[in-house]
């Protein structure tokens, strides 16, 4: 497949939008769209709105870089960086302004940028490369230091990671040869240890490890990496998983940490999508997935979201009135009998 950081326009739907939750499998009507906001922003209401944490749940650490750096192109910052000022200067909305200054900014706009300024420094705390192969720190809290030692190369298939004389080998594909500290639940003693890969063709993972003052335990392996982990010193870790049903997408997956020091899958009735698709061809959606009666009709030419889906069957589909109905996806990307691209423009498809 392509790159992990696949950037869809309107991957993130700010909460207040969809207040219905994720757990509704009925058809509603709910707010209607906004469609220029949903593909121009990340956080479309970071200038009106004190953000909190639930508010960024969604967003992976670097789509969290983004939604701050928003906050100032509003304004017609002018960036310095060029990966940033590719991208606003894609938005029709982003005009630059030579006299830019901090006073141009809101009182609810300095509390977002200090907010997630603060977040974003957090979790990269929570998680923290390692600078070359070894390193020392008290990984169990007995108040002493362990050795840590990674022997392992940048594409390669295997790894030997060792704490003081303790030594656990490992095969990856394509190796970062990095490690990084992490610190999964900030009330308990311990310190983690997390190796990754970046798979075939950039499908990242990563695997964790504890140490319990005599010997490590692999904790599990989860997707993502640095650039979508987020590690809030909670006891859980949220990700980004590829999903399995209708396009190449990811979504927000969360793992807890078990009593016994293991990672354990949390999975919900519904994970969030949040495409936004043209209609190519006439669809019925469904009320519920056990109601086959008619939600509402879709038509040739209109824009709607895919909002969420179960993973393996059932999309809900919220219309351009606000009207959410659900559509049966068999394979990978059929419905009623043919590929899903037939229906919606605006599909994302990576090998």
């Amino acid at each position: 497949m392509k790159k992990f950081l696949l950037v869809i326009p309107g991957l993130f739907l700010f909460t207040a939008v969809w207040g219905q939750g994720l757990n509704s499998a009925v058809s509603a009507a709910v707010e209607k769209p906004n469609f220029y906001q949903l593909e121009n922003y990340v956080i479309p209401e970071s200038s009106k709105v004190v953000l909190t944490e639930q508010d960024v749940y969604e967003l992976s650490p670097y789509k969290l870089n983004y939604a701050r750096n928003e906050i100032y192109a509003r304004h017609g910052y002018i960036f310095k960086d060029a990966d940033y000022s590719a991208y606003f200067s894609e938005k029709s909305w982003y005009k630059k302004n030579p006299a830019f200054n901090e006073s141009l900014l809101s009182g609810v706009e300095k509390k977002n940028l200090q907010f997630l300024k603060a977040y974003s420094d957090k979790l990269k705390a929570n998680f923290k490369k390692v600078e070359g192969m070894k390193t020392t720190l008290d990984l169990n809290g007995d108040g002493k230091k362990d050795t840590v030692t990674l022997k392992s190369t940048a594409g390669g298939d295997s790894y030997t990671l060792t704490v003081n004389k303790s030594s656990v080998s490992g095969t990856g594909d394509n190796l970062d040869g990095v490690m990084y500290i992490c610190d999964l639940d900030s009330k308990d003693k311990y310190k983690e240890i997390a190796i990754t890969e970046s798979g075939p063709s950039d499908d990242y993972s990563t695997y964790f490890y504890s140490y319990n003052g005599r010997k490590l335990i692999y904790m599990g392996r989860v997707q993502g990496a640095e650039h979508v982990i987020k590690v809030n010193g909670s006891g859980k870790l949220v990700t980004k998983t590829r999903g399995d049903i209708l396009q190449t997408w990811f979504y927000s997956d969360e793992y807890s940490l078990s009593a016994s020091r293991k990672l354990v899958h949390i999975p919900r009735t519904y994970y969030k999508m949040n495409t936004i698709v043209t209609v190519k061809k006439q669809l019925k959606l469904q009320k519920s997935p056990t109601n086959s009666g008619t939600a509402a009709i879709l038509k040739g030419g209109e824009k709607a979201v895919i909002t969420e889906t179960d993973n393996q069957k059932w999309c809900a589909v919220v219309t351009k009135d606000g009207v959410k109905g659900w559509v049966a996806v068999s394979g990978f990307s059929r419905i009623n009998g043919i590929e899903a691209s037939e229906y919606f423009d605006g599909l994302s498809y990576a090998d």
